[in-house]
């Protein structure tokens, strides 16, 4: 296993550096200089308000100091209710919104030393970027990039640039029958837990690495009559670092579904095939094939029973030579749907490496949202890191940092991404939140362990985190967020590392597409390892406009 990256003041390796900054610009802080050249009004070409986040923002992403981490809030999601009505885009209509991010962050330690060796610093950010989205009869995508541009009054040659990229799109080759669906992510990531573990790219750091991820998935879709509906899928993914320390990948994969029609009433049927091939970079390939049959039939109106029979034929390095990777396996469970509001599944099994579980409860309310999912599966890091990429682009889960309401959500610690491996995953995730109509508040709380076999390594984290979302008058946002986050590194002498988050974001519109946000962050990692804990306070002043 490759030395894990340490804690320094090292100049930012990711992107080219930009010229030298002016010293009245690095002294002064730029939002006094440009602020009235942003406050005037701009061509009406956009119609949403899209800060220094969108789409592109990745692991760190956004603003200077961004309370959150990855990426940092669009300050479009503050005033997600306003501003529903114009951020939708008309069948037929595509959408560019140039904009432009200015901000200044000052933070007591800069690089995340431990206690006693902190320094300060101040840091300007010009981040330009652009969204293109549109919504056509046979195409709908959407593109968001920016650059941001990072600059430090007491450590210049810290200065860099991060290039951060999200897209996505489908296509529909064939009515009805053949689609095509591509995208791509470009974004900066930590290298490994046990070095500083930034929440922003102003903190300098030689454990961060570019990141970047190629998704095309060619699919048809089939009706034959009442009797059956057919999927067919190809998937090629590809993840590659700037880091020669993590090996990138390529997976191709084949998925193929076959079931039941509305011919069938209380009993149900389902055949699937899959297939996928790892190549990783200096390793042997990982190749994953399962095919299976499932029966379901109706106990009632809101109640489901299935079961699953199969078999699995694996391929991959583990510690213990000549284990046997190539099983049958099988599953049955229920599912119960009692009200339209509430769906609840439990399913029980085995496959070869033993027994297995999996829940899945959602539950609706008036006012609230109920959620609580347990899984275990045999997962691939390449794999994990690439789902989490491509969950950037539509979802806000994972690393997201807030959903497309603006609430604020868990940042989870990140796991090892140096052991490049097959991992046995056992994941219980939970969320709730409650809604009024000016506020939105979230609890969420995780646990998880795995279990890698080509190394044998464990890890284990689990965390928790409140977060509240709160329309303090008609044009200003209040977003405040707390979260702990335990990490377990059992094989690394045993170490064990707590992260302490809280984050307040106060976000005004100024004018229809001026937005300005002041932050407050405080870090904190406690660790067995004095060497590894830190403390940290940041203070954030963003401006944005969007022309």
């Amino acid at each position: 296993m490759a030395s894990t990256a340490e804690s320094g003041h090292v100049p930012v390796s990711c992107g080219k550096r930009p010229p030298a900054v002016p010293l009245l610009f690095r002294k002064t802080g730029l939002l006094a200089l440009v602020t009235a050249a942003l406050s005037a009004s701009g061509p009406a070409f956009g119609q949403s308000v899209y800060g220094g986040g969108g789409y592109g923002g990745g692991t760190y992403g956004g603003g200077a100091g961004s309370m959150f981490g990855a990426p940092q809030t669009s300050f479009s999601t503050a005033f997600a209710g306003e501003e529903s009505k114009t951020r939708e885009t008309r069948k037929g209509e595509w959408v560019v919104e140039p904009r432009l991010t200015v901000g200044e962050t000052i933070t007591d330690n800069v690089t995340l030393a431990p206690p006693g060796k902190e320094e300060w610093d101040m840091v300007s950010q010009i981040t330009p970027g652009i969204g293109i989205r549109g919504d056509g009869p046979r195409l709908q995508g959407s593109l968001d990039y920016q650059a941001q541009s990072l600059f430090y009054v007491r450590n210049p040659n810290d200065n860099g640039v991060f290039h951060q990229l999200g897209a996505d799109g489908t296509a529909e080759v064939l009515r009805h029958h053949v689609f095509v669906d591509a995208s791509a992510a470009y974004t900066q990531q930590i290298i490994s837990p046990t070095g500083p573990v930034p929440t922003s790219n102003i903190v300098p750091t030689s454990n961060r690495t570019n990141v970047g991820s190629f998704r095309v998935s060619p699919y048809a879709v089939q009706r034959f009559g009442t009797f059956a509906d057919g999927r067919l899928r190809y998937t090629y993914d590809r993840v590659q670092y700037s880091t020669g320390s993590l090996a990138d990948s390529e997976t191709n994969g084949i998925h193929a579904l076959l079931k039941s029609g509305p011919q069938f009433d209380d009993l149900g049927w389902k055949l699937r095939y899959h297939r996928s091939k790892e190549r990783l970079q200096g390793f042997p390939d990982n190749r994953f094939e399962r095919y299976s049959g499932e029966l379901s039939y109706r106990l009632g109106a809101k109640t489901e029973a299935f079961g699953t029979l199969g078999y699995e034929d694996n391929k991959y390095q583990t510690r213990r030579p000549g284990m046997d990777l190539s099983s049958r396996f099988w599953e049955t469970g229920l599912r119960y749907h009692p009200t339209l509001r509430t769906s609840l599944e439990g399913a029980y099994g085995k496959r070869y490496f033993g027994h297995t579980w999996r829940a899945k409860l959602r539950h609706h309310t008036r006012d609230s949202v109920w959620f609580l999912q347990y899984a275990e599966s045999i997962e691939t890091t390449s794999g994990v890191e690439n789902q989490n990429l491509q969950l950037r682009l539509t979802d806000s889960s994972g690393n997201i940092i807030t959903d497309s309401q603006g609430n604020p959500v868990t940042v989870q610690v990140p796991f090892t991404l140096r052991i490049q491996d097959v991992f046995l995953r056992r994941r219980l995730n939970a969320e709730i939140t409650f809604h009024t109509a000016k506020s939105r508040i979230r609890f969420s709380g995780y646990r998880e362990t795995r279990h890698y076999q080509r190394t044998g390594v464990k890890e284990k984290g689990y965390g928790a985190g409140a977060g509240l979302n709160w329309k303090v008058a008609p044009r200003t946002r209040a977003i405040t967020r707390l979260s702990w986050d335990h990490h377990d590194l059992a094989f690394l002498a045993n170490r064990k590392d707590d992260y302490w988050r809280v984050g307040a974001r106060l976000a005004r519109k100024l004018r229809p597409k001026l937005i300005s946000a002041l932050d407050y962050e405080y870090l904190r990692r406690d660790s067995n390892i004095r060497s590894a804990e830190y403390r940290q306070n940041a203070v954030s002043l963003l401006l944005t406009k969007v022309f």
